[in-house]
């Protein structure tokens, strides 16, 4: 089967949540506490991905294998003021079975490809510091950290979180 990519609609935020689900539970092992990840479900993004698609507030793209979604991107307008003629890549993530294995970046090229479609050549997005995996392919695939720190508080740990430009 041949990977694609498509834009995802209000239908589509319940597998969303799930695939951030699931994925979060295997990529963030061992940086977020294990009894937060343990309990996590699969609909706790299940509500802001409907409304913010309804509200066409942000943007998604599904990446299926088949008829099978397996990966999913969450982007728009910057939320951030100081970069607010950015696009922002708020989430990229694939179901862990499909991690490492170059499907990743068919998703971003299309996210990327859309992002500057929409007049956003300039865009970012935000990566746990320690994770380096994650940080080696988004600089495989053209981004910079900038060493921009934003720090936030998941399951009761703080996390440092390092913003990626392209």
């Amino acid at each position: 089967m041949e990977m694609q990519t498509r834009k995802a609609d209000v239908n589509d935020a319940k597998v969303m949540a799930q695939i951030h689900a699931e994925s979060w539970k295997v990529a963030y092992r061992g940086f977020v506490p294990d009894s937060y990840l343990d309990e996590l479900s699969a609909d706790r993004w299940n509500s802001i991905f409907a409304e913010s698609l309804r509200q066409q507030t942000m943007s998604a793209r599904l990446l299926v294998d088949g008829e099978k979604p397996i990966g999913c991107a969450f982007y728009g307008r910057s939320r951030d003021e100081l970069y607010s003629d950015y696009g922002e890549i708020v989430s990229l993530y694939l179901l862990p079975n499909y991690i490492g294995k170059g499907y990743g970046r068919i998703l971003i090229k299309a996210v990327q490809q859309e992002l500057q479609d929409e007049g956003f050549p300039k865009y970012f997005l935000w990566v746990l510091e320690e994770n380096k995996q994650a940080r080696k392919f988004y600089e495989k695939c053209g981004f910079s950290c900038n060493e921009e720190k934003h720090y936030i508080e998941v399951g009761g740990k703080t996390l440092c979180t390092v913003r990626y430009i392209y």
